[in-house]
């Protein structure tokens, strides 16, 4: 069974997870005037949250000299061609969970951020060497499973097949116990799980916006 548990290790090793959540923790200094401005943006706009979130992080990189012309992208198209058959069939039936009308022509996982640097487009090039972090965000309440599980999936691809150094899940205004029950029907109803997934993916979860940041790793617990 699929579980979290909290993290408590330091991140001395990976520098773009360390500054990953300490990016997180700067926005609590400026949180009153996030929840005043959430609502000010239109839905098809990125959240001020998130928006906050990558100036916070890049300027922090920036300052260790770690941000590099084309490091930092939000919103990269990767084709599930790249990756097996898999991958494409649990995609097109998590999408189908919405749209049961849902056309698989042409796949596409659009990510959060991802930080990588700058390869041609060949596939030997995608080493972890290169292949940084990606970085799914949701900062507004995840209500039921399918957004979940449409993130989840795509950690998951781009640890598995795109060869990602580390995965890491933002989640604001959920529950951890909300997530570990996503977590535990995404096990029985979809069929791709990465095994990099239970060393190299991290759950920072801020189970509201005025509550401390927390880091959960996923690990399997025998029933």
């Amino acid at each position: 069974m699929l579980k979290l548990k909290e993290y408590t290790d330091s991140f001395h090793d990976n520098t773009y997870l360390y500054y990953c959540f300490e990016a997180m923790k700067e926005l609590q200094k400026s949180i009153d005037w996030i929840c005043f401005h959430e609502n000010d943006m239109d839905d098809d706009d990125i959240q001020v949250y998130e928006r906050n979130y990558i100036i916070s992080l890049t300027t922090m990189l920036s300052r260790k000299g770690l941000t590099l012309p084309g490091l930092i992208n939000g919103e990269v198209a990767k084709s599930l061609d790249a990756g097996s058959s898999k991958a494409k069939e649990e995609y097109v039936k998590i999408k189908r969970m919405k749209n049961q009308e849902y056309s698989p022509n042409s796949c596409y996982v659009f990510p959060d951020f991802l930080i990588h640097e700058s390869h041609s487009k060949e596939q030997n090039t995608w080493t972890k060497e290169n292949q940084h972090i990606i970085i799914e965000a949701k900062t507004k309440h995840i209500g039921d499973e399918q957004p979940f599980y449409l993130d989840f999936f795509k950690l998951n691809f781009y640890l598995k097949e795109l060869n990602f150094e580390s995965a890491l899940y933002i989640i604001v205004r959920t529950s951890v116990s909300d997530i570990q029950k996503y977590l535990s029907k995404y096990e029985t109803g979809v069929d791709y799980l990465s095994n990099e997934a239970f060393d190299n993916l991290f759950f920072f979860v801020q189970e509201d916006l005025k509550s401390e940041p927390k880091i959960y790793k996923l690990i399997r617990e025998l029933l």
